[in-house]
């Protein structure tokens, strides 16, 4: 029963429709290989580009350290990817020490004014309800999902591994 009700509430969440109109959104980055994005990250930077085609007043936070794995940050990859496809430099803020979630939304929530409290979060949809969740933990008080494709032949395995995570989470 647990693990159906945490499953229902990950699906309900990837797929609610964000706010328009939001001043920022954040970018949770993902993996970078030495060709550049891997895919998982690629389906984000293509879900904020059509976030940001439709919300041309919308800032954006790019969020990702750099791995032991990785020719570089995500962070840089991310912004690259974004100028790449045609965002303005002066909508692209970064953030590149982060390591994990928790701390993508921590240390991006420093570049964000204080008084703004409803935010963006773009991931894979698997992810927003968590991401959501650990926003909240970290100071903002109205966060909105943005769902990024994960791609259905994964899904199953995210899915699963994404319920596990939310009911560490609890327990800690």
């Amino acid at each position: 029963l647990v693990f159906v009700g945490v499953e229902g509430m990950i699906l309900r969440a990837a797929t609610l429709d964000p706010a328009s109109g939001l001043d920022y959104v954040i970018v949770l980055g993902a993996h970078v290989r030495s060709t550049g994005p891997s895919r998982a990250l690629a389906l984000r930077l293509d879900a904020a580009l059509d976030y940001a085609a439709d919300n041309p007043d919308t800032i954006f936070i790019v969020s990702g350290g750099q791995g032991s794995n990785e020719p570089c940050t995500e962070a840089d990859a991310m912004k690259t990817y974004l100028e790449t496809h045609g965002l303005s430099s002066d909508r692209i803020l970064t953030e590149d020490q982060s390591t994990n979630t928790v701390e993508n939304l921590r240390f991006s929530r420093k570049l964000i004014p204080q008084e703004v409290q409803k935010v963006g979060i773009v991931t894979s949809n698997f992810h927003v309800y968590r991401s959501l969740r650990l926003a909240k933990q970290q100071g903002f008080l109205d966060p909105v999902g943005i769902s990024a494709d994960s791609g259905v032949y994964f899904l199953p395995n995210n899915v699963l591994r994404e319920c596990f995570g939310i009911v560490k989470d609890r327990l800690y």
